[in-house]
């Protein structure tokens, strides 16, 4: 049995789903924030001594970074973020 009753019980579940709803925005604002960091630092680590000009090496190494960038380990947030 809830503790709050009526309209009361509704403005507090309105006002709590707003602030989930926000924060769940913020949340994925931040991990594509994160993404659009990463990815191009990663391109440029994984490019070096590399020749780019081959089609095969330029989209193993996007791809790479792509998933990179998507699930990012430990150490691929301290290496490139």
């Amino acid at each position: 049995m809830p503790i709050l009753s009526g309209k009361l019980l509704v403005k507090v579940e309105s006002g709590l789903h707003a602030m989930s709803s926000h924060l769940l925005k913020r949340v994925v604002i931040e991990d594509e924030e994160r993404r659009l960091r990463i990815y191009p630092a990663c391109i440029l680590d994984k490019s070096k001594d590399l020749d780019m000009s081959a089609e095969l090496v330029l989209q193993a190494v996007e791809d790479n970074c792509k998933a990179i960038s998507e699930n990012p380990s430990f150490l691929d947030r301290l290496l490139y973020d």
